[in-house]
């Protein structure tokens, strides 16, 4: 069983791409956007998603072998980062390989008619540099930068394409023949042309290429012909842009020059290295940042000079003590001071000379420093505020005078913290709590604010520079959007920052400390190793003896070149050594720290991936059996979309193996399909259960076994979709023969036996066959799906006590985090029922920490909802939540969104805003309705028209008509009662039926609320007496 046939097969055979034809019976081909040596693009509909996207199909030939196909595959997949053209799906349509990848709209670089001015393409060049960064920093060279892989979109951020060149540095295995050079000629490096490795800085190389002709508008060196532009490349440096371009500012010029260096070495060493190169001609963002960790430092500042006092703020560079100076002198200014400022200097009192004057030419020293004294204490005395920035980098001279001058007058200063013996005012980093406010939500239910505050402070260590920088960094990537008040990001864009190295620190034109040659290769291994491994790990994976290890890691350390923690250098590990080495060493590397680890862990998956060498069944298997077991670890934690992602890698991988076709890979891949389906199942969304269906669906060759998983999915869709035929497509599912397969079917086939008018008779039907299949089986799980069908006939027949019970036991035995909130959901939506609130709101509130702990934002909303309804039912809560009534439209669950709604429009409706509540019922009616949940529905019809809804003659007693048939009593009670708070002649013909269905009511329930009214009220408002009904007859 293989999407793909065997390695040997020729690609490219058969498939003839025009427009309409469809590849995978999914992608729609639209138009033809380009074609090469390797292949040709298309643009084409995602007729699942709705979506455009760009079709690249790998022509046949030496160029697009399998092997290549697989590269470009692998390398997209593990290059998920920002500024990286994004990998959807792959495969083969008649034996021709392709790739499915995002759209990207835009021209090639510079992304306009060249030349162009500097200013044009700051801000795109910078980004270029940070995507190579995250590039080189996955030991991943390009090797093939061009302004056609290089597409800037209309906003100026740029995407790189084309991996197909792509590796880390040549091996044996890499070697090309003599003669054969791969890339596009006008931007190859010279190392390329000497048929020499390629490192970063032959993607550096081939930047400064692009950045020359931008700017010059031609390339860097002229040549008539092919061969002269080769000579030229390999044996001279292009003429500056400094001398040709009017204008061009000199840190460019001076970049461009480093970047088209002959020799590797002389060129920038790294991404990093080259944008602390550019320094001030970085492009402004336009991002005015509010003060970040309050007006505090600003107000001291203020209030000292108010006081005419001294005041040093102390702190470490990029903590914000520049601005909050600037801030107070402004604010100083405005209240009408004089605000002087000593910068610094080298030249004795030269620092205090635009404060005091011209210093006197003749005396002696001590001459000269009396007069300054008495100078600047003068100007003090007068009212003068002297504002001191960075006070270690005065002269030594002005700075004993300003120390002279304490207690004259208003002395603002700022600093490390190291001057004297000064007690000063620390500024200290900035916490998740400071950085929250910048991001926009919601908050509620998605928790983007605190995800995005977390993030970012584990990436600058809370420093303010770090955090502009980043967030910078982020909007060039396209991350997230400043919206001119706070920054706008998603979730997906949380997860891909998760995987990639923070932004180089703001500018610094240092280069990296020197490393040892003893020492390059762990450097390198510990950048691989990053984020999972700690350096002492990657020492010993190396096979060092754990006492040389740990002196190494120390001499490391010594060179300040460790990992970054909370207020350290964050861009420190990525030196730009990883890519150096050699390919086969950098895959050994990665195996021997997955080595380290045992099956299922964070992060070895990855590992196994990048070390993979293909020649082995052996490795092929491992990594499946690998994907599979993150993946179910990860399901088993709530994660549901990590566990997808990694079982998806470990089937692309199987599938492109050149063993996919044997029997063991092939047991593999089913049980990796079988895996998703569970978690697929587990989450029970149909956008989940459309994307298993799409790969079964497309398996290759079709056999029962992948014919019977998708029949199991097709009746959960039908499911979720609330269709009549439900059952009868679970039904007709054969048995599985592996239990926690059977388990889901029993499941689907439970959960449609609920619906329907004969529900009760066959829900008892089922669970009796389901009871028979887990006393014959024996398993544990079996035990749990009958446990959990217990709990919903118990809970259908008003028996809410042993259903409560029940839920209570398959929470403590489901092994998925998922399954097990759902279950304390369903505890406590029971105990609700029963009246037993505060119990009921014990499990909501914990069903809701294990979702938001997971960030299952489904399962937390049902439990909001859970603990607005226990609220409601206890008279504990009097305003409707508008924040969770748009949280949860945003989540695009229908059926949470109706009881939602209902809730809410029933505190509205006790609140006596009979607006807002008819607004509500009526959403609810509308969404049940479109599901098919009849009684759901009526009872939001009949709260609506309490609350004025317009009705048509005679329609009061249709509805009550209904009404009075409903099995459920309670909800029959709640309804009459409520079209009895409107008609007349409801309360004339119903009151009997309204008695009947009260009968079975204990006494002592008669006055809690239910979803809308108490029994109590309705036999009021059935009397017509207004005034018992208290709230609900307003």
């Amino acid at each position: 069983m293989s999407l793909h046939a065997s390695a040997d097969r020729d690609p490219g055979v058969g498939f003839q791409p025009r427009p309409a034809a469809r590849i995978a019976d999914r992608y729609e081909l639209v138009r033809e956007l380009g074609r090469g040596g390797h292949g040709e693009v298309w643009e084409a509909r995602d007729t699942l998603a709705g979506e455009i996207v760009a079709v690249k199909l790998l022509r046949a030939g030496a160029a697009a072998d399998p092997a290549r196909a697989r590269r470009e595959i692998s390398t997209l997949r593990l290059l998920r980062l920002p500024g990286v053209v994004r990998l959807f799906d792959e495969g083969t349509e008649e034996g021709c390989p392709f790739l499915v990848m995002e759209r990207v709209a835009g021209l090639p670089f510079p992304g306009a008619d060249r030349p162009v001015p500097w200013s044009a393409i700051a801000s795109t060049t910078v980004a270029v540099l940070e995507t190579l960064a995250r590039i080189h920093a996955a030991a991943i060279v390009h090797r093939d930068l061009k302004p056609d892989n290089v597409l800037v979109g209309a906003d100026g951020r740029p995407t790189i394409l084309d991996f197909g060149l792509s590796s880390g540095r040549s091996s044996d295995e890499d070697v090309m023949p003599a003669g054969y050079i791969e890339g596009t000629f006008p931007y190859l490096a010279p190392e390329q042309l000497r048929g020499e490795a390629a490192s970063p800085e032959t993607d550096l190389y081939a930047l400064g290429v692009l950045l020359y002709e931008a700017l010059a508008g031609r390339l860097p060196h002229r040549a008539g012909s092919l061969q002269e532009l080769m000579v030229a490349r390999l044996t001279e440096r292009p003429e500056p842009l400094a001398r040709i371009i009017p204008g061009v500012p000199e840190e460019v010029s001076a970049l461009v020059e480093r970047l088209l260096a002959i020799e590797p070495e002389d060129r920038p060493r790294g991404a990093a290295e080259a944008l602390g190169s550019l320094g001030g001609q970085k492009a402004a963002q336009g991002t005015a940042l509010p003060r970040l960790g309050g007006e505090g430092p600003v107000r001291a500042l203020v209030e000292a000079a108010q006081t005419n006092q001294f005041l040093y703020l102390a702190g470490e560079p990029g903590t914000g003590r520049t601005r909050a100076l600037a801030e107070a002198a402004e604010a100083l200014s405005r209240e009408g001071r004089v605000v002087l400022r000593a910068p610094p200097s080298p030249w004795p009192y030269e620092s205090l000379t635009p404060v005091i004057g011209p210093l006197p030419r003749e005396g002696a020293l001590c001459v000269v420093a009396s007069w300054v004294d008495e100078r600047l204490r003068s100007l003090l005395r007068e009212g003068v505020v002297l504002a001191v920035d960075d006070v270690e980098e005065l002269d030594r001279w002005s700075r004993e005078a300003i120390e002279r001058a304490r207690g004259t007058g208003a002395i603002l200063v700022t600093g490390r913290g190291h001057w004297r013996d000064f007690e000063a005012l620390p500024l200290r980093p900035l916490c998740e709590a400071d950085l929250r406010p910048l991001f926009a939500g919601p908050e509620r239910l998605f928790h983007l604010q605190t995800d995005a505050a977390r993030v970012l402070d584990a990436r600058t260590g809370g420093v303010a520079a770090r955090v502009v920088n980043e967030l910078e960094a982020w909007t060039r990537a396209g991350l997230a959007r400043w919206d001119g008040a706070v920054f706008v990001i998603d979730r997906d864009a949380l997860d891909r920052l998760e995987a990639m190295p923070p932004a180089p620190s703001p500018p610094s034109a240092d280069k990296p400390p020197a490393i040892p040659p003893h020492l390059e290769e762990l450097v390198a291994s510990i950048e691989l190793g990053l984020p999972e491994y700690p350096p002492l790990e990657v020492a010993i994976a190396m096979g060092k003896p754990p006492w040389a290890a740990e002196a190494l890691v120390a001499e490391v350390r010594g060179l300040g070149v460790g990992p970054h923690q909370r207020g350290e250098h964050p861009f420190e590990m990525h030196l730009g050594l990883a890519p150096r080495l050699p390919t086969a060493r950098v895959r050994a590397i990665h195996r021997a720290l997955a080595a380290r680890r045992a099956r299922g862990t964070e992060g070895r998956l990855l590992r196994l991936l990048r070390g993979a060498e293909g020649g082995s069944i052996d490795e092929c298997l491992e990594i499946t059996f690998e994907a599979e077991a993150s993946g179910r670890r990860s399901a088993e934690e709530g994660r549901l979309g990590h566990a997808v992602t990694a079982i998806r890698e470990g089937l692309l991988f199987v599938r492109q193996s050149p063993f996919a076709e044997e029997p063991r890979a092939v047991a593999r891949e089913h049980s990796l399909l079988s895996s998703w389906t569970e978690i697929a199942l587990s989450e029970g969304t149909p956008a989940a259960l459309d994307r298993i269906l799409y790969e079964l669906c497309r398996t290759r060759p079709r056999s029962f076994d992948v014919a019977h998983l998708e029949a199991l999915v097709r009746a959960a869709l039908a499911l979720a979709a609330g269709a009549d035929r439900a059952f009868a497509m679970a039904d007709a599912v054969a048995p599985f023969a592996e239990v926690r397969l059977e388990a889901w079917r029993q499941r689907l086939r439970i959960a449609s036996a609920r619906r329907g008018p004969d529900s009760p008779e066959r829900l008892a039907a089922v669970l009796r066959e389901v009871e028979a299949w887990a006393a014959s089986s024996g398993e544990h799980a079996a035990r749990v799906v009958l446990d959990a069908g217990l709990a919903r006939k118990a809970y259908q027949d008003g028996h809410f006590e042993d259903a409560a019970r029940l839920h209570l036991r398959v929470a403590a035995a489901e092994p998925f985090l998922a399954a097990r909130i759902a279950a304390l959901d369903h505890a406590a939506s029971a105990r609700m029922e029963t009246f037993r609130f505060d119990e009921a709101a014990a499990y909501a509130t914990e069903a809701r920490a294990l979702a938001q702990r997971c960030r299952h934002a489904h399962l937390e909303a049902r439990a909001e909802w859970l603990l607005r309804a226990v609220g409601y039912r206890a008279c504990r809560v009097e305003r409707p939540d508008r924040e969770l009534i748009d949280a949860v439209e945003r989540l695009g669950v229908p059926d949470l969104e109706g009881l939602v709604c209902m809730n809410e429009a029933a505190i509205a409706f006790r609140g006596g805003d009979r607006d807002l509540a008819r607004a509500l019922a009526e959403r609810a009616d509308r969404i049940w309705t479109g599901m098919g949940k009849r009684w759901a529905s009526l009872l939001a019809r009949c709260l609506a028209i309490a609350c004025g809804r317009r009705v048509g003659e005679g329609e009061g007693l249709d509805l009550a008509a209904q009404v009075a048939a409903c099995p459920v009593p309670g909800l029959g009670i709640q309804m009459l009662g409520m079209l009895a708070l409107v008609f007349q002649d409801v309360r004339d013909h119903y009151r009997g039926a309204l008695a009947e269905l009260c009968e079975g009511v204990p006494p002592a329930y008669g006055s809690m609320r239910m979803e809308v009214l108490s029994v109590d009220e309705a036999r009021a408002a059935i009397e017509g007496d207004q005034a018992s009904t208290g709230g609900a007859s307003r």
